[in-house]
């Protein structure tokens, strides 16, 4: 654990992470983390989601909690659409070609992909994984047959889902191929996500904050995964939560506790209220 913060307080605005990080594989968020979010917004402070999820997909998380009015920070950063005013502050999608070569790729080596389009996902065929994927989101898939004829359209994100412990050969096998214009990071041990080489959550949190005529330091970032890294690092106070790999948590500037254990809560109760 780091001991150094960029500012010891007068924190203004709270980036939250979703998966393992705001709830568990429940997906459920417990009562006193709702609480002390609730609290932050009443005392002044902004709080804003940043996943990678799709808009859609977040968008009944940040109702329910009440956040108001802010920017989501959505599918890693490839998007940010305001959550009443549904007004699009940054959307850049991953290129065409590189988009294509994926397809190929994935195509020719049997990986089972998705791609987010106009934030609907689209997919080859509905089988497990698909129907696992709908649980995990909430959201409903739309079965297109030939992608690689019906994508016409630059994707927001891609998203190969294999065994964890394939994961990793199949981000190198991808970097190699179109690493110069595409972001790739693991988010859940068995999902590589895939966005523009523009957009991330740390370049996404940096253009939010700036919009809003806040400071680095003036920000806390909370994540559990690598997809996290840039805006724990951008944020004056960078949080892991327990559960993040050890990868996360060097680089955080404070360990929380766990998704289980109601970390968001502690950090918004130590350094918010």
């Amino acid at each position: 654990m780091k001991k150094t913060y960029k500012n010891p307080g007068g924190y203004r605005l709270l980036a939250l992470d979703m998966d393992n990080t705001l709830f568990d594989e429940s997906l459920e968020i417990s009562p006193r983390t709702e609480r002390a979010i609730r609290a932050a917004v009443e005392k002044g402070v902004t709080v804003l989601l940043a996943t990678g999820r799709m808009f859609r997909s977040a968008l009944p998380f940040a109702e329910r909690l009440g956040l108001g009015d802010v920017p989501l920070i959505t599918y890693n950063g490839a998007l940010v659409k305001t959550t009443r005013g549904r007004e699009t502050l940054f959307h850049e999608p991953v290129p065409l070609p590189a988009a294509r070569r994926i397809v190929e790729a994935a195509e020719e080596r049997g990986y089972h992909y998705q791609v987010f389009v106009d934030d609907k996902l689209y997919v080859k065929e509905i089988n497990e994984k698909v129907k696992r994927y709908q649980a995990i989101a909430r959201v409903e898939a739309h079965q297109v047959g030939n992608i690689r004829e019906w994508l016409k359209k630059p994707p927001t994100k891609m998203l190969v889902f294999e065994p964890a412990h394939e994961i990793k050969g199949i981000q190198d096998l991808l970097e190699g191929l179109v690493g110069d214009q595409v972001n790739l990071t693991i988010s859940f041990p068995f999902f590589l996500e895939i966005v523009s080489l523009r957009a991330s959550k740390g370049a996404a949190l940096e253009g939010v904050a700036r919009r809003l005529g806040i400071r680095a330091s003036e920000i806390i970032a909370v994540g559990d995964s690598f997809n996290d890294l840039s805006m724990l690092e951008y944020a004056g106070l960078g949080v892991a939560v327990e559960n993040a790999p050890d990868g996360v948590k060097r680089k955080a500037n404070y360990i929380t506790a766990s998704c289980w254990a109601d970390g968001v809560a502690h950090v918004i109760e130590t350094f918010l209220l």
